[in-house]
C-alpha cells in the first residue's frame, strides 16, 4: 500500500466516476476524497493507506482468504476516512486490503466515514468493535457446513464453492457431506458442548443412516474421543 498526496478519481459501484457538484467534468483538484464522503466507492488499492496505528500484529493472510479474494473480489467493504495529508486512510479492513493487493486486484469497495477523519479515538474504537470476539462471532464448523450445503442446494456448483471459499476440492466435498446430515444429528452434535472438527463431522456423515453407529460416535465425541481411520497400505514402502 502506498500513501499519496493527490487523491485519484474514485468510482462508484456502478463504475461511474464520482465528481463534485457543479458538473460531471468538474472534480476538485485536491478534494475528491471529500466528494466521496458518506458513499460506497470503488477505490484503487494503491490509493489506500493502512492505518499507522493498526493494532493487529499479524494479518494472517491465509491461502483460503487470498484465493477467495482473487476469485470473488472483496465482498465486504473496507471502512475508510479521509487522511490529514490527503487521500484515504483505512480504519477497518486491513486483511481484506492486503489480500486484495496480494491477489492483484485493482480496486476494492469502501465505505467512507468522513466524520472519523478528526476522531482518532473513534478510529480505534471502530477497529475494536469490528475485530473483537466480544462483538462478533464466527460460524462454528457445523454452521459453516450448513451454509455451504445451503449454497449447493441453491444451485452453487462445487467448483463455484471451491473458488469462492478458497477451499480445496476435498474440503468442499467433505463439508457438503457433513452439511447434509439430518437435523436431529446436527442438533445432537451442536449440543455436545465442544467444537467438532470437519473430520469429526465427516465421520458422522459416513455413518449417516446407521442410528447405532451414529449414537456411538456422538458418545465418543462427547467424551473427547476422535475417530481415526486405520491407514491402509496400497503398495510397497
Amino acid at each position: 500500500m502506498h500513501a499519496y498526496s493527490e487523491p485519484a478519481t474514485v468510482t462508484a459501484p456502478d463504475d461511474q466516476p464520482v465528481t463534485a457538484a457543479g458538473g460531471p467534468d468538474r472534480q476538485p483538484a485536491d478534494n475528491s476524497a471529500a466528494a466521496g464522503a458518506g458513499r460506497r466507492l470503488m477505490i484503487a488499492v494503491s490509493e489506500l493507506t493502512a492505518h499507522p496505528g493498526n493494532v493487529r500484529e499479524d494479518l494472517n493472510l491465509t491461502p483460503e482468504l487470498v484465493a477467495s479474494v482473487a476469485a470473488e473480489g472483496v465482498r465486504i467493504p473496507l471502512l475508510i476516512t479521509t487522511s490529514p495529508g490527503g487521500g484515504w486512510l483505512v480504519i477497518e479492513g486491513h486483511r481484506r486490503l492486503a489480500a486484495a493487493a496480494r491477489a492483484g486486484l485493482a480496486q476494492v469497495p469502501c465505505d467512507v466515514d468522513a466524520g472519523r477523519a478528526g476522531d482518532q479515538a473513534g478510529q480505534y474504537l471502530d477497529m475494536l468493535l469490528a475485530n473483537s470476539d466480544g462483538y462478533r462471532a464466527n460460524y462454528t464448523v457445523l454452521e459453516e457446513t450448513a451454509a455451504l450445503f445451503a449454497a449447493h442446494e441453491a444451485g452453487a456448483s462445487r467448483t463455484r464453492i471451491r473458488k469462492a471459499t478458497g477451499r480445496t476440492a476435498a474440503q468442499v466435498r467433505t463439508a457438503l457431506a457433513a452439511g447434509g446430515l439430518p437435523a436431529e444429528t446436527r442438533a445432537r452434535a451442536a449440543g455436545l458442548g465442544r467444537e467438532l472438527t470437519l473430520e469429526d463431522l465427516a465421520v458422522l456423515a459416513e455413518f449417516d443412516g446407521d442410528d447405532d453407529a451414529t449414537g456411538t460416535l456422538l458418545g465418543a465425541l462427547e467424551h473427547g474421543y476422535t475417530r481415526t481411520r486405520p491407514q491402509t497400505q496400497t503398495g510397497g514402502w
